[in-house]
């Protein structure tokens, strides 16, 4: 006589092992179906087992309309980024040439301070210039 292997058991979630953060669910049809249970259930009850179904089918449609909604959503968010880029350099240059300016104007004032006798104001003026630049170099550096 020979032996026979019994079947093994598969995990119905197959992505259990993985870490969380290495699954992505951008389309969430992960609806366990057990084929042979409902198989069983129709040879006894096929109403029931048209009900549970039924019960899946709805399910699943649920969690294609969830995932359009939220790819439509995604969409529009990226169309508005996608809008707001002009104005978003538009303000960033003003930004830079305001920042320039000011540079420029501590340091003429600094210049002026000196040019008078007034040293302590000249230091004054052109530690707060090195210092504004100093802050912002260490925050894009710790980015």
């Amino acid at each position: 006589m020979s032996k026979q292997k019994k079947p093994q058991k598969k995990s119905q979630n197959s992505t259990a092992n993985l870490p969380q953060t290495a699954i992505q669910n951008n389309f969430n049809i992960n609806i366990p179906i057990d084929v042979n249970a409902i198989n069983e259930l129709a040879k006894s009850d096929k109403e029931l087992a048209h009900r549970v179904l039924n019960i899946y089918e709805v399910q699943v449609q649920h969690a294609i309309e969830s995932d359009h909604r939220i790819l439509s959503i995604e969409e529009q968010n990226i169309a508005n980024e996608t809008n707001e880029i002009p104005y978003i350099r538009k303000y960033l240059f003003r930004g830079q040439i305001l920042a320039y300016v000011t540079s420029i104007g501590g340091m003429l004032l600094s210049a002026f301070f000196g040019y008078i006798g007034m040293e302590n104001a000249a230091i004054s003026s052109l530690v707060i210039v090195v210092g504004t630049l100093a802050i912002s170099f260490l925050k894009k550096n710790n980015r």
